[in-house]
């Protein structure tokens, strides 16, 4: 008789995250010390939105981890987990809701519903190599295959002044031989080298503008020593710069061994804090990219769709989309190579729409929310409509989404009548299973 399953008690989950806590603590003691560090921090730069505790459990479980998400998320991209793949564990906030009295501007007393974190548990993930299924979409808001220079030149003016609403950021000429730029505490303002190109101004910036987070007059570790402030602008500086692309290598590392000598409490703050806010200027910058509607000319893969061996995609390239089948994507770095490869380009088009459209009529998988049921039908199987589309197509329910059964119809009656067929013969096939069952 198999066990029934036993839920742990707090205390038992209480036990459980300390021990988690104190593997991290341990990490942290492997990992901040020269090279390390640094193979650290290439490792957090591809997730930037885990707190530093969570990315440390990742680590130590797997170091070449890409993407990490839990089940239900990559069932909703349209993937499964690999039978027998081990999960990863990361800490999730336990959060309960409790009343509190407070007194409003009136000065009467009022009962306010407040939400507090009071524990944390251990969440199963997985990386992305341990799924299957459909493609993931390669739609960054800064694709990997951009040039740092051709980044830094579209961006670097757009940061100065964004950043410019929180302290000044000017350029001037400096003399001083290899003084890229600096912070002036007292000032708190930054001042940039104008003699350096611009994407060595980017990378300077970026440092710079870590060292007034963390060290203005009136920051949490202006009184800090200098191996600390070194190694947090360092580490702010290379995670943002690795994220999109940039080399920020000329800053080097000289005072790890020092901060690594340091309590594990005070090492775990401090990185936890550096996670917080590179996450918030990767974040600003993404933005400033959308809001400034800035483009990059190289291949971006919005969609994609596989059966078996073939691979239907939808690229952008900057104002141009084409629909692909098969195409070779090493190829794919400027945009008359692409055009080399007619045979497997669908459809070049500057329509957005009219792109969407050929990718979606020569798709198999599609998401829940990608497509609308037409029919009232108990089953699997389900008359289709392409949302936004006259299209539509008979399909099988799945978990990880919808798999298209028939052709694409652009008449509704006629898909109509060929779905009533598939689901009689469906019908007809399962009746005559549990026949044979019984019999």
């Amino acid at each position: 008789m198999k066990k029934r399953y036993q839920p742990l008690s707090n205390k038992e989950r209480q036990q459980k995250t300390e021990e988690y806590f104190e593997e991290i603590v341990k990490g942290v003691r492997g990992i901040l010390t020269d090279e390390k560090y640094k193979e650290y921090l290439n490792f957090s730069a591809k997730l930037p939105r885990y707190s530093f505790n969570n990315l440390m459990m990742i680590y130590m479980q797997n170091p070449q981890a890409t993407y990490v998400a839990g089940m239900k998320t990559w069932n909703s991209l349209g993937r499964k987990i690999i039978k027998g793949e081990k999960a990863l564990k990361i800490l999730a906030p336990i959060q309960k809701k409790f009343e509190e009295e407070k007194q409003n501007e009136a000065g009467q007393k009022e009962i306010e519903e407040v939400t507090k974190i009071v524990g944390f548990r251990t969440v199963p993930v997985y990386d992305v190599r341990q799924t299957e299924g459909m493609p993931i979409p390669l739609n960054p808001i800064v694709p990997e295959k951009v040039e740092p220079s051709d980044f830094a030149a579209k961006i670097y003016d757009h940061l100065k002044n964004k950043l410019n609403e929180e302290l000044p950021v000017t350029e001037k000429i400096l003399d001083r031989n290899g003084l890229y730029g600096y912070y002036t505490p007292s000032e708190h303002s930054i001042t940039i080298n104008h003699k350096h190109d611009v994407t060595n101004k980017l990378t300077t910036l970026i440092h710079e503008y870590a060292h007034s987070i963390f060290h203005s007059s009136e920051g949490k570790y202006k009184d800090s020593g200098k191996d600390v402030k070194e190694t947090q602008a360092e580490s702010f500086a290379y995670l943002t710069c690795k994220y999109f692309g940039l080399d920020s290598s000329r800053f080097t590392f000289p005072y790890l061994a020092s901060y690594a000598g340091n309590s594990d409490q005070l090492l775990l703050r401090h990185q936890d804090e550096i996670q917080k806010e590179t996450n918030r200027l990767i974040t600003k910058i993404e933005n400033l990219v959308l809001e400034k509607e800035i483009t990059f000319d190289v291949p971006i893969r919005e969609l994609a769709d596989q059966q078996g061996s073939e691979i239907v995609s939808l690229y952008r390239f900057g104002q141009i989309y084409f629909v692909t089948k098969n195409i070779d994507e090493s190829f794919m770095n400027n945009l008359e190579v692409v055009r080399s490869q007619s045979d497997c380009i669908l459809i070049e088009t500057e329509k957005k729409a009219e792109a969407f459209r050929v990718f979606n009529e020569n798709r198999v998988h599609y998401l829940d929310n990608d497509v609308e049921i037409l029919d009232q039908k108990k089953g699997y199987i389900h008359l289709y409509q392409i949302q936004h589309e006259d299209l539509f197509f008979v399909g099988k329910s799945g978990f990880t989404g919808i798999k298209r059964l028939s052709d694409i119809y652009h008449d509704q009656s006629v898909a109509h009548e060929q779905f009533q067929q598939v689901f009689e013969h469906v019908q007809s096939y399962s009746k005559k299973t549990h026949e044979m069952e019984l019999s």
